[in-house]
């Protein structure tokens, strides 16, 4: 059964490590934005600023190969864990993040 995962990256790395989990196969990948409007010098500028720094969350039936390859990746620091196992996500905290809203399909 595929479940919601979180990996941290190195800083501004977020967007390397979603292509590299899509290049393995796996096709729900989020990395959450917000839009900023800010008003300088009377023009408008909209900026787009990562709603977790530092994350990549993921939809995946956690395999072994699966796990070994993501965090192989160069950019990935750890998975969020419990006792060195990647834990998934709670239904409550993919809730919470709007994971399922994020998620960038191929």
């Amino acid at each position: 059964m595929e479940k919601w995962y979180a990996v941290q990256t190195f800083t501004n790395q977020e967007e390397k490590v979603r292509e590299k989990i899509i290049e393995l196969g796996i096709i729900n990948v989020a990395v959450p934005t917000i839009e900023e409007v800010t008003i300088k010098n009377g023009k408008e500028k909209i900026k787009t600023i990562k709603k977790y720094p530092n994350y990549v969350f993921f939809k995946a039936e956690m395999t072994a190969q699966i796990w070994h390859k993501i965090k192989d990746i160069q950019e990935v620091m750890w998975f969020t864990n419990v006792d060195a196992i990647p834990a998934p996500l709670t239904d409550e905290e993919v809730l919470k993040l709007q994971l399922e809203e994020n998620s960038q399909r191929t």
